[in-house]
C-alpha cells in the first residue's frame, strides 16, 4: 500500500464555493464605505478624476486591506466606468474632496 508524501486535505478542510462567494461579496460590500467617502461613479466636469486600480488600491490600503479584483469588481458593482488612455485603463471618479 502506497501513500502520498505531503500534506493532505481532508475534504471537510476545503472551504466550499459557495463560501468563497460569500466571503467575496463581504469583502466588497466593506469595501464600498471607504471609496463613497472620497467618491462618486458620477458629477460635475470639474471634480472628475482618472484612477488606476493601483492608485486605488494603494490610498486605501491603510483602511481595507483587499485585492485588486475585489477592487475592480466592487467599482463595476457601483457604476464607475472605465476609459483607456494611451491604452491605460483608468476608473473615471469624481471627487468630494474639491480644493
Amino acid at each position: 500500500m502506497s501513500k502520498k508524501i505531503g500534506f493532505d486535505r481532508s475534504d471537510d478542510q476545503e472551504p466550499e464555493e459557495d463560501e468563497l462567494e460569500k466571503i467575496k461579496k463581504q469583502e466588497r460590500q466593506a469595501l464600498k464605505p471607504f471609496i463613497l467617502a472620497n467618491y462618486l461613479p458620477n458629477g460635475p466636469t470639474e471634480q472628475k478624476e482618472f484612477k488606476t486600480s493601483m492608485e486605488l488600491q494603494y490610498e486605501l490600503h491603510e483602511m481595507v486591506d483587499f485585492s485588486t479584483k475585489t477592487l475592480n469588481l466592487t467599482l463595476a458593482e457601483m457604476g464607475f466606468k472605465i476609459e483607456f488612455i494611451e491604452h491605460v485603463p483608468l476608473w473615471v471618479m469624481y471627487s468630494l474632496n474639491c480644493n
